[in-house]
């Protein structure tokens, strides 16, 4: 999929924004697993944004979260019951990363043609997708740089025991679930995100 130099660099940015407050403003900031609600707390008080965050139950079980922007300017996250704790704090952080690198442009009030979109460019490597498609790539881009930033990943592939990597205890250690661990620790990942 093809995402804009420039998209990539603001949403890392802004992560680095948040990081920060969160390092500053959070005890312990800097420990290897985040809260995820502590990071609300840093975009609710530091950004200024209302977040409203509820468990529901949809039948269709392939969602695991979604955030909505309201009229008055706050964002409602709706997050799937019965995910795995890992699912959910990652699904809960890129929601809330939703928030973060927000663009009017970026939304779309329909969500099962957004839906079909999603699933149709994100495996085409020169698709064009729309803007409301690209965030979703984005959202997820930064939920895993707060999570495991880059540094933290070279780190990770550089301890490697033998060349064999251990992204179901890197998971576990951070809460984060060990398929994104072992995706965002790819060499086509870390070629990309080597750049920024």
């Amino acid at each position: 999929m093809l995402v804009s130099v420039q998209d990539v660099r603001r949403c890392l940015e802004q992560v680095v924004e948040v990081r920060d407050h969160y390092r500053q403003n959070v005890l312990n900031g800097d420990a290897v697993r985040k809260s995820i609600d502590q990071l609300r707390w840093i975009i609710e008080t530091y950004l200024q944004k209302v977040v409203k965050v509820e468990d529901v139950e949809w039948k269709a079980k392939t969602i695991a979260a979604m955030a909505l922007a309201i009229r008055d300017g706050s964002y409602e996250i709706y997050i799937l019951q019965g995910l795995s704790d890992d699912a959910r704090r990652f699904a809960y952080c890129k929601e809330l990363f939703h928030v973060v690198i927000d663009e009017v442009e970026a939304r779309t009030m329909s969500i099962y043609a957004h839906l079909e979109e999603v699933l149709a460019t994100f495996p085409v490597d020169d698709s064009q997708p729309r803007k409301s498609t690209v965030s979703e790539r984005l959202a997820e881009a930064a939920a895993m740089e707060f999570l495991f930033p880059y540094t933290d990943r070279l780190h990770f592939i550089g301890t490697a025991k033998d060349g064999v990597l251990d992204f179901e205890g890197c998971g576990a250690k951070r809460g984060v679930p060990p398929h994104l661990i072992e995706l965002y620790c790819s060499d086509s990942y870390m070629d990309f995100f080597g750049k920024f």
